[in-house]
């Protein structure tokens, strides 16, 4: 995503979503990250 993470602050950034997402599959938009769940078309 171009810029670093503090690793607790990298989690899915979907409103009430709390998955922490260092060393899992995520998906990127706009710039930030999403779980699997909440990130998949």
């Amino acid at each position: 995503m171009g810029e670093p993470w503090h690793a607790s602050c990298f989690k899915c950034q979907h409103p009430g979503c709390t998955t922490h997402l260092e060393g899992k599959q995520f998906y990127q938009y706009g710039g930030k990250p999403y779980c699997v769940l909440h990130g998949a078309p």
